[in-house]
C-alpha cells in the first residue's frame, strides 16, 4: 500500500510540475501582452492561468506572500481596470484578498478598484489593511494618505 501511495504522490508531483510550467508560461504571456497594450489577450492568458491554478493543489499561504491564484487575479484585476470593467476588477480584487489575505498587494488592488468606484471609505480601509501588513512600504503609506484626503 505504501509504495502505491508513493507512486500516486509522484504522479501528482509530476502533473503539478507540468501545470506550474504551463501556468508560468501563461502568466509570462499575459504580462507581455499587458505591457504591449494587448489587454484582451492579457486577460485571456490570465484567465487560462487562473483556471489552471484552481485545478492544482492549494499552496501554503504565508504573510506578505501571494498564492499563484492571487497573483493572477491581481494581474487580471489590473487589466480589467484598464478595460474599464470595474465590476470584473472588483470581483478579482476581492478573490485575490480571499486567496492570500496576508498579501498587501491584493488589498492595494482592492483599494484601487474601490477608489475608481468613488468608495473612498472602503478604499481607505483596503489601503490601511495593506499598510498594516507592510508598514515600511512608502507606496502603501501614500495610498492611505491619498484615500484619507478624499474622505
Amino acid at each position: 500500500m505504501e509504495s502505491t501511495e508513493k507512486a500516486g504522490n509522484s504522479v501528482h508531483a509530476v502533473k503539478d510540475s507540468v501545470h506550474v510550467d504551463r501556468l508560468d508560461r501563461l502568466r509570462a504571456d499575459g504580462n507581455a501582452a499587458f505591457k504591449a497594450g494587448n489587454l484582451q489577450t492579457a486577460k485571456r492568458h490570465y484567465t487560462a492561468a487562473i483556471s489552471l491554478a484552481e485545478s492544482m493543489a492549494d499552496e501554503p499561504v504565508e504573510k506578505l506572500q501571494p498564492t499563484r491564484r492571487a497573483q493572477l487575479l491581481a494581474n487580471r484585476c489590473q487589466v480589467s481596470l484598464a478595460l474599464e470593467r470595474v465590476a470584473d476588477a472588483l470581483s478579482d480584487a476581492q478573490a485575490a484578498c480571499s486567496s492570500a489575505p496576508g498579501w498587501p498587494k491584493a488589498h492595494y488592488r482592492l483599494g484601487t478598484v474601490l477608489l475608481s468606484r468613488k468608495e473612498y471609505l472602503k478604499a481607505y480601509g483596503a489601503f490601511k489593511q495593506a499598510w498594516h501588513l507592510d508598514v515600511k512600504n512608502p507606496e502603501l503609506t501614500k495610498a492611505c494618505q491619498d484615500a484619507y484626503e478624499l474622505l
